[in-house]
């Protein structure tokens, strides 16, 4: 089974205990990674600025089918966290990848494809 995982990944900027720590995310970063642990033959369609692809290299490296499209930007968000618990926190855009279009979709091919917006 081919599973595609299709939207922007993310460059998260996490604030927690007065550090901020640069850490890749989003739901087809770790979404992608964790169905190829699986050992599902994985692919990702996502949008990201160039300069920052290195930054989402685990994806790849865990064996996935990363397919990148062009984009003068990055989605980036914010989290601050304000207590222990993860799901405690503040979250703003810094700034969103270009959008999907239709011309985009048109060549993907999987048995089961997983959209998954960030914001």
């Amino acid at each position: 089974m081919r599973i595609l995982f299709v939207g922007h990944v993310s460059k998260d900027f996490n604030i927690a205990n007065g550090k901020k720590v640069l850490v890749p995310g989003g739901g087809v970063f770790y979404g992608s990674i964790a169905a190829a642990r699986l050992g599902a033959s994985t692919a990702v369609l996502t949008k990201c600025a160039l300069a920052d692809r290195e930054l989402f290299k685990q994806m790849e490296e865990a064996g996935v089918d990363v397919n990148y499209l062009d984009s003068d930007s990055t989605t980036s968000i914010e989290n601050v966290y304000t207590g222990p618990n993860p799901d405690e926190r503040t979250s703003r855009m810094l700034s969103r990848a270009a959008p999907f279009r239709n011309e985009d979709l048109l060549s993907i091919e999987a048995d089961a494809i997983h959209v998954n917006p960030l914001w």
